[in-house]
């Protein structure tokens, strides 16, 4: 089997096979014209309608004409000259929608207001002759017009009035995308007339003819574009632009593979003598070339109207951009500015996080003052802040900036995060708050503990100096008044001290001092003291009244029991990273230092409960002790808080 060949082809069937084509593909934009003009309302809205109406008439028209003639319908069938009748009465009418649709514009003056509407009125009137000669010269009346020239009237009336609109809007458009737009207009029927006089002159090939005739044909494909573009400012008009491209693309890369398959493949595997499966192997190769191609480029067309187009930042950058910024917020009135700009610089629209109908009253939201309910947006995202939507990003685009797709998505996520991070700052602020309070308990149940350990300690004192004191009563009266005086002002000190929980070192050896007298009174000159402080640690912080209970029971059941001369040395210094404060005696001592140590003594067990209550492990309690040779009570105080 012998490939089919594109030579056996006649100008003919070319000229018919791309006519097919271009209508196809201007039904597949008029199509999505329709679905602009259906989701579009508002000012001018008529005029769209209009616009869609004499569009979809035309292409259809067209369409319909060269499918009953690739159906074997003569050309000067009645069927068909009706359609074409219809088909330039809708091009008559056409341009009649621009002008309503311009004359609509806001900023346009009243003068230019007033060249509008006489616009209009021409165009309405060029239209009514137009449709009057091609019904009269369809009935049969002989006006003196071939086919070609009344249909190039057509062309030359939509020039006309579209130049003249063109000429009127064109300094009230605000972007490069809408002037393009509007100058595409005029652009095709401004080409069908070039084309049509090129042909005329008869100065091109049979084959650049029948090419030609196409683009005379299609021409009006661009005016379509271009009104697509300028009447399609809605929010989905990213996606009608990309799925237009694809369609074109896609009818191009058609055209291509079958020239391909059916002219040069098609001509070597004839000349070479090739069998058929040969030419079916290379149709197969052209073919996923071709779907390989529209797949890359369908991708790359995105990119660019995203980007060249429409001017679009990539959304996931910009996004990530954004996170990065939110987590170092730690405010939700920080976030909340950070997320206005972000999408005003961004999106370049108005933008503000507002509190929700039903929310809390706006002075319990951290929004700037006027923002709070009554605003009119065109656009609101929710931000979901755990399971309630207390704040909405609401968007204010223009008649001039329609959001795109893509931007809607990057508006949602926004709002997606702002939740996530104010969310996230609440939690903070609860485990923040939380925080304190445990630590505020647990200040003060230590305060209590402190106050209840201290309270043994001053009654304990306090005892046992009476029983001193009433020892002395009998036999040393004199001894027990001096006695009693000193111990007056030892509790004037003690009582100072009872809401300080600390003291410096210099102060507890003062007080220490002062209460050793009592003793001295008692011990007479066998009681020998010797306080050995280094000046390092003089102003070092200390507990209140932690070495009195050491040197009580030092004295207790140390040395009380002694005979002899009694020494008690009292010293505090720096050893690696403690306080070091001992007391040391040569007193009885004792051969089970640990049983005294952990005993249930009021004096002993006051230091280690203290200790462990202001520092945890952070301090120890050390006693040594060895019979008839005295013994040795150790604090470790860490040197840091």
């Amino acid at each position: 089997m012998t490939p089919p060949l594109a030579s056996t082809w006649s100008p003919a069937d070319t000229l018919l096979f791309g006519q097919l084509l271009g209508y196809a593909l201007s039904v597949d934009l008029a199509v999505l014209l329709a679905a602009l003009v259906w989701r579009h309302s508002g000012a001018g809205q008529r005029a769209r309608l209009l616009f869609a109406i004499c569009c979809a008439i035309w292409t259809l028209g067209g369409l319909t004409c060269f499918v009953l003639i690739a159906a074997g319908v003569p050309k000067d069938s009645a069927i068909i000259a009706w359609v074409e009748c219809a088909t330039f009465s809708a091009a008559s009418v056409w341009p009649i929608a621009l002008p309503l649709l311009w004359d609509a514009h806001e900023e346009l003056s009243e003068r230019e207001r007033i060249a509008a509407r006489w616009i209009v009125r021409f165009a309405v009137l060029t239209a009514g002759l137009l449709i009057a000669v091609l019904l009269l010269a369809r009935l049969g009346v002989r006006l003196g017009l071939a086919d070609d020239p009344r249909s190039m009237l057509v062309a030359y009336n939509a020039a006309a009035v579209l130049i003249a609109g063109t000429v009127l809007i064109f300094r009230h458009l605000q972007s490069t995308l809408e002037r393009v737009a509007v100058v595409m207009m005029p652009l095709g029927p401004v080409l069908t007339i070039i084309g049509h006089h090129v042909i005329e002159a008869r100065v091109l090939s049979d084959a650049w003819n029948t090419a030609g005739h196409i683009f005379t044909k299609q021409s009006i494909v661009i005016t379509i574009i271009g009104g697509l573009v300028y009447i399609g400012r809605f929010r989905g008009l990213d996606r009608f632009a990309r799925r237009g491209l694809q369609i074109v693309s896609a009818k191009v890369l058609a055209i291509l593979s079958v020239w391909l398959i059916f002219g040069p493949l098609a001509f070597l595997a004839s000349r070479s003598g090739a069998p058929s499966v040969v030419w079916a192997a290379a149709t197969a190769i052209v073919i996923f070339a071709v779907l390989f191609t529209f797949v890359r480029l369908s991708r790359a067309s995105d990119r660019w109207v995203e980007r060249r187009v429409f001017g679009r930042v990539d959304p996931a950058s910009a996004l990530a951009a954004f996170r990065e910024r939110l987590s170092r917020e730690e405010t939700v009135s920080s976030v909340i500015a950070a997320a206005e700009e972000f999408v005003r610089e961004t999106l370049r629209v108005n933008a503000r996080l507002v509190a929700r109908v039903g929310a809390p009253p706006c002075d319990t939201i951290p929004l700037r003052a006027g923002w709070c309910g009554g605003y009119a947006a065109r656009e609101s995202f929710a931000v979901q802040v755990g399971d309630t939507e207390p704040l909405a990003l609401e968007l204010e685009p223009s008649e001039q900036r329609i959001l795109v797709t893509a931007e809607m998505d990057l508006a949602r996520q926004t709002a997606q995060w702002v939740g996530r991070r104010i969310e996230a700052l609440e939690r903070e602020r609860e485990r923040l708050d939380r925080s304190r309070r445990e630590a505020s308990l647990v200040h003060q149940l230590v305060e209590a503990e402190l106050r209840a350990l201290r309270a043994q300690i001053n009654p304990h004192f306090l005892f046992n100096s009476l029983n001193t004191i009433a020892s002395l009563v009998h036999d040393q009266p004199q001894a027990a008044e001096q006695m009693t005086l000193r111990l007056a002002r030892i509790f004037r000190h003690v009582l100072k001290q009872t809401e300080r929980p600390f003291s410096s070192l210099q102060e507890e050896m003062d007080f220490l001092r002062a209460y050793l007298d009592i003793e001295q009174i008692r011990f007479g000159e066998r009681l020998k003291i010797d306080f050995r402080i280094a000046d390092a640690v003089a102003d070092r912080p200390v507990p209140s009244l932690i070495l009195q209970p050491l040197v009580e029971n030092a004295i207790r059941h140390g040395l009380s029991p002694k005979l002899g001369e009694c020494r008690l040395i009292i010293s505090g210094r720096q050893e690696d990273e403690h306080v070091l404060l001992s007391v040391e005696d040569n007193g009885v001592g004792t051969s089970n230092a640990s049983v005294v140590a952990d005993g249930s003594g009021i004096g002993l067990r006051n230091v280690r409960e203290r200790l462990r209550t202001l520092y945890g492990e952070r301090a120890r309690f050390q006693f040594e002790s060895q019979a008839r040779l005295g013994s040795r009570a150790a604090v470790y105080l860490p040197l840091a808080s």
